[in-house]
């Protein structure tokens, strides 16, 4: 888990300024940045929903990309069963050539 400064909200206001911040990550690690969609559920506080993602992820992390986004996305439920729309973005650091 990153622990990074937030920002404003996305497409709240044109003229926000969004901090940066770089990060290294080492050679085969995976990065998911996704939305709370993915996570919440009633009822489960939020950093325990985001302690069991990166279980999850320590489970699943070193599959294909696209099987991991699709496990990710079938943990979460249904359409209708989820309280928000999810986004989900991962990246797999790789040598630098």
């Amino acid at each position: 888990m990153l622990d990074l400064p937030g920002g404003p909200l996305l497409g709240v206001d044109t003229d926000a300024a969004y901090p940066t911040t770089e990060v290294a990550l080492p050679s085969g690690s995976l990065l998911a940045l996704c939305t709370d969609g993915l996570i919440e559920s009633p009822g489960v506080d939020i950093e325990d929903a985001l302690a069991g993602l990166a279980e999850r992820l320590g489970e699943i992390g070193d599959r294909p990309l696209d099987e991991v986004a699709d496990s990710l996305v079938e943990h979460s439920g249904t359409a209708e069963q989820r309280l928000a729309d999810v986004a989900l973005l991962l990246l797999r650091a790789t040598p630098a050539p």
